[in-house]
C-alpha cells in the first residue's frame, strides 16, 4: 500500500510559474478533518496522530536516513457527497526541487485517498465526485492546469495554484489502478513548516 501512496504523490508534483494562503485553508477546512492551516504545525501532527477516527494507523518517524510518514483509515469520516468504499489519510515528508536553481526543500504532501470499486457505476461515482469538488473550488484560486492520464496511469489531474509560487499547493485527481481494480479519488496539500507555522511551499517573490 506504501507503494501506492508514493505514486500518488510522485503523480501530484508539479510546478508552475505564477495572495495569501486563504484559498488552501479553504480547501482544508472543508475536506481535511485534521487542519493544517487551523493550528501550529505540531499541534496539526499531534491531532492527526492522536485522532480515534482513523484505524489501522502505521507511522514511521523520521531518523538520519528515513522521512516521516504516516498513515490510517478513517472509520466515519466522510468529506464527500458520495460514499467511497474506504478513505485513508496520508502524511508523507518528502524532498523536492521544482527547478535547477533552487536546491531541494523538504516538503509535507498530505493526502486524502477515496477508494471506489473499478465498474460502471464506481467511474461514473468518482468521476461526478471530481467535478463537483472542481467546481465548488477553482474560483479560490489564480489558475489551474489539468494533465490527462498523468504519468501514464488513466485519470485525471488538476492542479491549482497561487501567485508566486512555484509549486501548486492543492491537486484533485482521479485514478485507476489496473493491478487492484480500483478507481482513487485522490486530494493532495502540500505543506511547508516554517517555525511551526504550515506554510504553502516556494514562495518566490518578496
Amino acid at each position: 500500500m506504501r507503494k501506492l501512496y508514493l505514486l500518488f504523490l510522485i503523480l501530484s508534483i508539479h510546478a508552475y510559474d505564477t495572495h495569501s494562503q486563504q484559498p488552501v485553508h479553504r480547501v482544508s477546512k472543508s475536506y481535511f478533518r485534521s487542519d493544517p492551516f487551523s493550528t501550529s504545525f505540531g499541534a496539526f501532527v499531534q491531532h492527526l496522530l492522536n485522532d480515534p477516527a482513523i484505524t489501522g494507523k502505521k507511522v514511521e518517524r523520521k531518523t538520519d536516513s528515513t522521512f516521516f510518514s504516516f498513515e490510517g483509515t478513517y472509520s466515519s469520516f466522510n468529506p464527500f457527497f458520495s460514499k467511497p468504499d474506504k478513505i485513508d489519510v496520508v502524511l508523507i515528508e518528502f524532498s523536492t526541487s521544482v527547478n535547477d536553481s533552487l536546491p531541494p526543500d523538504t516538503l509535507y504532501s498530505y493526502q486524502l485517498i477515496a477508494f471506489y470499486a473499478d465498474d460502471k457505476d464506481g467511474e461514473k461515482t468518482v468521476k461526478k465526485e471530481f467535478e463537483r469538488i472542481d467546481k465548488r473550488i477553482k474560483s479560490y484560486f489564480a489558475g489551474s492546469n489539468t494533465e490527462d492520464n498523468p504519468g501514464g496511469v488513466e485519470g485525471k489531474l488538476y492542479n491549482y495554484f497561487v501567485p508566486y509560487h512555484l509549486l501548486a499547493p492543492f491537486s484533485l485527481g482521479w485514478y485507476r489502478h489496473v493491478e487492484s481494480k480500483q478507481l482513487y479519488l485522490v486530494l493532495t496539500l502540500r505543506l511547508k513548516p516554517i517555525e511551526n507555522e504550515t506554510q504553502m511551499p516556494y514562495f518566490i517573490v518578496r
